[in-house]
């Protein structure tokens, strides 16, 4: 048997204070490259408000970008959904960026960051 050994990396900031326009209002990170060895990532965001949402764009060639896991995390229908939370997303894509959507009348800042699972 092969046991795989798993680490956390130190939390890297993605974005901070990002100012997304109000009524369906979004804002696009920056590229990160992704790691093969990267099994998972844990996401944390805080949002000045309510109705702000963020999506996974990922890509095969860092240029055509989609939503490849078909989901929105933090959309305010959903029972977890607050403008403080933890989402642990696989992503298996070599590049990704995050869109942050916001739903809400008034402007609201969001800050996001992650810590990377390694399997080693």
């Amino acid at each position: 048997n092969v046991s795989q050994k798993k680490t956390y990396t130190s939390e890297a900031s993605y974005i901070t204070s990002q100012s997304v326009s109000g009524s369906g209002g979004t804002h696009e990170g920056s590229v990160v490259n992704n790691d093969a060895s990267i099994t998972e990532y844990i996401f944390f965001h805080n949002f000045s408000g309510s109705d702000v949402s963020y999506e996974i764009l990922e890509s095969i060639d860092n240029s055509n970008f989609f939503n490849a896991l078909g989901v929105s995390f933090n959309d305010a229908g959903s029972p977890t959904a607050g403008n403080t939370g933890l989402s642990a997303i696989e992503i298996k894509s070599p590049f990704f960026k995050i869109k942050f959507t916001n739903q809400n009348a008034s402007s609201r800042n969001v800050s996001l960051s992650f810590v990377s699972i390694i399997s080693s």
